[in-house]
């Protein structure tokens, strides 16, 4: 279950990350 939590945080980070890249470029 704790893994499952870490795997969706993990998703949002990286979406996130991956979205402000795309707007800073």
């Amino acid at each position: 279950e704790l893994g499952k939590q870490k795997r969706i945080e993990h998703f949002i980070i990286v979406y996130i990350w991956d979205a402000h890249v795309e707007d800073t470029r």
